[in-house]
């Protein structure tokens, strides 16, 4: 007996047993193809599984070794946050780390070696400075000092 592959119209359909549905086509042929209940009913559960609210992802973790002492080489005053751009005494360079809006008030100290803090901060996670409702944690710049041997 052939299996249906398709879905056919509800107004022929009668069930025939817990795991079956029979179509009846005595309107056009004297066959009757049976499929299998259980494809339907898992790619049901499947969709509506799908259809509940996913977890929270996993954000990055916060990157953790980042220079305590470098020289500010840039200070970049941006909509959403303070960039500053580093290099650390290996030569290693550090580009747009995440900074308190103050940072960025400091300029006197570009090209100069400084002492770091960093903190976890929020900021917006918005396409502009215009508010959106989200927001991210960075790890951030709070505070500069004066490098002295």
């Amino acid at each position: 007996m052939p299996r249906a592959k398709l879905l056919l119209p509800l107004n022929n359909c009668k069930t025939s047993g817990p795991r079956e549905l029979e179509y009846d086509q005595s309107a056009n042929t004297n066959e009757t193809y049976f499929f299998p209940i259980w494809p339907t009913l898992l790619f049901g559960i499947v969709a509506c599984t799908a259809i509940k609210e996913l977890p929270p992802v996993q954000a990055e973790p916060m990157e953790a070794n980042l220079p305590t002492v470098a020289t500010i080489t840039e200070l970049v005053n941006g909509d959403l946050a303070c960039y500053v751009d580093l290099m650390d005494s290996q030569g290693n360079q550090y580009q747009g780390l995440y900074a308190a809006f103050e940072i960025c008030e400091q300029v006197a100290l570009i090209g100069q070696k400084v002492k770091l803090t960093y903190q976890p901060l929020s900021f917006n996670d918005c396409q502009s400075s215009e508010p959106c409702g989200k927001s991210k944690t960075e790890l951030a710049i709070v505070q500069i000092e004066p490098w002295e041997n």
